[in-house]
């Protein structure tokens, strides 16, 4: 068993002592994210439309923070505009990128942004093992990516 595994649930119930470089998370919020150093961590709900005014500052907050790895979760599909699939591969340029989602067409997705030479790949939340080993975490940087990502479903819910 990974040593992640309980560092993560530990720091679930304890505050996050580090700094966010970028957060947004509003209750309900079909997308939220967070840039905390070199990770990058996300979380679509819903399968609705994300509107265009929330895309373009989740764009920006791509393009302009300092971050090299990132993880993305999702449950049910991802509505994405060409325009908007276009912005994200611009801004996924150079990063390492993985995404949890039991949803085919969601892995679809991250298959054909791999089309435009993107360093991403997808997997079930079943095998998040796979998604840590892919961005070479240490145990430190999964119990933090972890621990992120269940606080961004929990505000988008």
């Amino acid at each position: 068993m990974r040593d992640w595994r309980s560092c993560a649930w530990s720091m679930l119930s304890d505050p996050m002592t580090t700094t966010r470089d970028c957060y947004y998370a509003e209750p309900g919020a079909t997308i939220c994210w967070v840039i905390e150093g070199d990770l990058a961590v996300i979380f679509v709900a819903k399968g609705e439309p994300i509107r265009d005014d929330i895309f373009g500052k989740f764009i920006r907050d791509l393009k302009t923070h300092n971050w090299t790895k990132g993880l993305g979760g999702t449950v049910g599909s991802i509505e994405l505009t060409s325009v908007q699939r276009s912005q994200l591969a611009d801004a996924l340029k150079g990063k390492r990128i993985i995404g949890l989602t039991d949803n085919a067409v969601a892995r679809g997705i991250a298959t054909a942004l791999g089309w435009f030479g993107l360093q991403t790949r997808a997997c079930s939340w079943k095998n998040i093992d796979q998604a840590i080993d892919y961005l070479e975490l240490n145990p430190q940087q999964a119990a933090t990516v972890l621990a992120l990502l269940q606080e961004l479903r929990e505000k988008s819910t």
